[in-house]
């Protein structure tokens, strides 16, 4: 056993390396400086913490989430975190000048902080007078501009580094393309050494499922939740979405949870709590959910929406199935999904007159002042409250050297003369008689305003005064603009055009193209890929055995009794209008009447909405009851929204239902007349639906025995790969091929849901199967 694993075991009980590690460790310790690219769970924390324990000096280690530096904190042996301290906004002026004391005196090894902490010189100051032997950055990519999630404070590491000249730099990340590296190691100013371990997770089946509409992804959801066993992630594009996914999941027996940033503090550590205790098995989360919360054995990971970039994915994908055990990750999309995602990255891109608007900000802000403090909300009140255009319109206004950003300056520094006059320094008297205004003190001093705070730090380690700060503003210069500012500001943004355009691209074929994911993935970040199937993917093998039985859409729906049938395309015309023909049918708008009816007869009345109802009646996983509580449950099943929408609204306008409009949910109720036409089993209503036929009418075309030849050899093939029959084909796409009858694999390709990797699959065996039937 070496020294370095003798350390490792010795601070951290661990008896060797996992892959990739030692490499890293090697070169910190040795002062090499290096970028090492980790795929989640590959333990990049030891990389970091075993050399700061072993370096002379102090190790800063620069994270981006409290939660994150919390959490690595606390999973340090006892005996070490005595020698560790978290530097964030959370502390009070009386613990952070206490922490920094510790620094500046050597009594801390390891110091954890956000990057926005290197633009305050008091803790520079610290830095320095413990001198730094390593820094390390974490989530490295966030300081790069092309990377999928850039922070512009990290921009300050760069200039943080060269001041405190530490023996060597650490960066580390799981998501650093080609690009992002080349940043990364402009950025630091500091050739690097790169570390790439392959971006391959054996454990991980990688599945990207096209579905047509949102109501799938909601069965679909429901039925992933249901059918895998272990803990589960669900990973959704917004707060509302997280609850409603929630609820409805716990309506259909699954312990789920939701977490997102609208939960007050509290709130969101209890759900945390939760979550990690096992009280809850599942949980519905924004993306924020997963940086720092070590829960190694999530099973399975679903992303409800596409992520906006292949790297997002791969991060979030990759916190499932940290223990090495295998894990599902599932990603559900529309066609819809994905144009909305490429929308959503070209809305944010900066463009010229969005830069301007910023500049025009700055320069309004500062008035006739070259350089000033600048408060960042007065900023982005400025550009119409958008803190984000702000934020990332700074860096680029830095780099086309339009303006300087210094260090944070504070509000007000309030002086305090610690030696008798004859004995004080001449800069000392200047800034004593100069009140507390930092702009004033520099003037009174003949100090440029970015020099003051370092000055008054130097008097005050000297002994000639000390000083307490106020909250801190931006220090921002105006500088005169460099003749070719347009050009470059043209050719930035390009650049910039077409690094999203690409992102958006490789995110919409990792789901579209028929292609191993896993070698998409690897591809895409640099890594070398075998020509080899993985057989960890959709792609390449059909997914592993389900420990459980399956629960399909249709088990779900089949919990109802006495669920009345849907109306037939014959049925639309003839029977809105008039009557119910053939008494309590489904498919009806009296159904609407009777759903209502039988929740607030049953033993524990319910009223509905409108949203409420319209789910109900569509048969949706998220409605707000459950299928055995009324017949009328999914009698409008396949029924678009709008449709049902205008029916429901159609029964209102006529007064068979009324909505108390004075209730804070509009709950909707019988009416006299909807009552009575409920009783008669007729009703005179103008309404019809011309898209329930269209939607309808492949099944009604389809062939009744080729569509049961489809559904038994369906049923044998699953049963022989002992997965769900949806994962062969779903019978939506059964019923495509027995209508449409595909003579060849260019027409099997024409209906919807057969792709390229399905037609090589299936496809010579679906075309013989029609062949047969003839």
């Amino acid at each position: 056993m070496d020294d370095l694993q003798t350390a490792l075991k010795e601070f951290f009980g661990h008896e060797d390396f996992r892959e990739g590690q030692r490499e890293i460790v090697e070169a910190a310790v040795a002062g090499v400086d290096t970028l090492a690219v980790l795929p989640t769970g590959g333990g990049k924390s030891v990389t970091y913490q075993l050399p700061g324990l072993l370096l002379p000096g102090a190790t800063l280690i620069l994270s981006p989430l409290i939660a994150l530096m919390k959490d690595q904190v606390e999973s340090l042996p006892e005996a070490l975190q005595g020698r560790v301290a978290l530097i964030n906004s959370s502390l009070d002026s009386s613990e952070l000048g206490k922490r920094l004391a510790q620094l500046k005196s050597g009594q801390l090894k390891l110091i954890y902080a956000a990057p926005e902490r290197l633009r305050q010189p008091p803790f520079l100051h610290a830095l320095r007078e413990a001198g730094v032997s390593l820094v390390v950055i974490d989530e490295a990519h966030c300081i790069s501009q092309w990377g999928h999630d850039f922070r512009p404070d990290y921009r300050a590491v760069g200039r943080a580094v060269q001041e405190l000249n530490p023996r060597s730099v650490l960066a580390v990340t799981a998501t650093a393309p080609p690009d992002v590296q080349r940043d990364i190691e402009q950025q630091l100013g500091r050739k690097l050494k790169v570390i790439l371990k392959p971006t391959w997770r054996e454990n991980l089946f990688l599945e990207a499922r096209r579905v047509k509409s949102n109501d799938e992804k909601l069965f679909a959801t429901v039925e992933i939740c249901q059918q895998f066993e272990g803990v589960g992630l669900v990973y959704a594009s917004s707060r509302d979405r997280c609850e409603d996914i929630s609820r409805m999941l716990k309506r259909q027996g699954v312990a789920a949870g939701f977490y997102h940033a609208g939960l007050e503090p509290v709130e969101r550590a209890a759900a945390q709590d939760r979550f990690m205790s096992g009280e809850v098995r599942v949980m519905a989360a924004t993306v924020a959910f997963g940086m720092g919360v070590d829960k190694s054995d999530i099973r399975f990971l679903l992303h409800f929406n596409p992520s906006r970039t292949l790297e997002n994915y791969y991060q979030e994908a990759g916190r499932a199935g940290r223990d090495g055990k295998p894990s599902r990750c599932v990603m559900l999309y529309t066609s819809s999904d994905m144009a909305a995602a490429t929308r959503r990255l070209n809305e944010d891109a900066l463009t010229a007159e969005r830069v301007q608007s910023v500049y025009r900000a700055v320069r309004s802000v500062l008035g006739r002042r070259r350089c000033a403090p600048v408060r960042f909300e007065a900023l982005v009140s400025e550009v119409g409250g958008d803190d984000g255009l702000v934020r990332s319109a700074l860096p680029v206004l830095e780099e086309l050297g339009l303006l300087a950003r210094h260090a944070d300056l504070p509000r007000a520094m309030h002086l305090y003369s610690e030696l008798l006059s004859d004995e004080a320094d001449p800069l000392a008297d200047l800034l004593l008689s100069a009140g507390s205004d930092p702009v004033a003190q520099a003037e009174a001093a003949g100090l440029h305003l970015a020099d003051l705070e370092h000055e008054v730090l130097r008097l005050q380690e000297a002994g000639y005064l000390t000083y307490r700060a106020a909250p801190r503003d931006l220090c921002l210069e105006l500088l005169p603009p460099p003749e070719d500012t347009k050009a470059r500001l043209d050719e930035r943004l390009k650049e910039r055009a077409e690094a999203a355009a690409y992102r958006a691209a490789a995110m919409k074929a990792y789901g579209d193209e028929p292609k191993c994911r896993h070698a998409q993935i690897a591809r895409y970040f640099g890594d070398r890929w075998p020509r080899r199937t993985c057989g960890m993917c959709d792609v390449c093998a059909l997914p592993p055995a389900s420990p459980t039985p399956s629960r399909s859409e249709s088990a779900f729906r089949g919990t109802r009794e006495g669920k009345l049938p849907s109306l037939r395309p014959d049925e639309v015309g003839n029977r809105a209008k008039g009557g119910a023909g053939g008494g309590m049918s489904g498919g009806m708008p009296i159904d609407a009447l009777r759903l209502l009816h039988d929740l607030a007869s049953g033993y524990y009345p319910f009223q509905l909405g409108k949203a409420g109802l319209m789910k109900a009646l569509r048969g949706t996983p998220d409605a707000p009851v459950k299928p055995n509580r009324t017949g009328a449950f999914g009698a409008l099943e396949g029924w678009k929204k709008a449709d049902v929408e205008r029916l429901i609204e159609a029964l209102i306008e006529q007064s068979y239902l009324r909505r108390d409009e004075e209730d804070e949910y509009r709950r909707l109720y019988l009416t006299e007349s909807g009552l009575e036409a409920l009783q008669s089993g007729e009703l005179d209503i103008e309404w019809r639906a011309p898209s329930v036929v269209q939607a309808q009418a492949s099944s009604e075309s389809a062939d009744p025995g080729l569509l049961a030849a489809l559904k038994a050899w369906r049923k044998e093939l699953a049963s022989e790969q002992a997965v769900p029959p949806y994962v062969i084909f779903a019978d939506k796409v059964l019923e495509g091929i027995a209508a449409r009858k595909p003579a060849n694999e260019f027409e099997l390709l024409e209906i919807a849901g057969i792709g390229p990797g399905k037609a090589a699959k299936f496809g010579e065996t679906v075309l013989e199967l029609v062949r047969r039937q003839g």
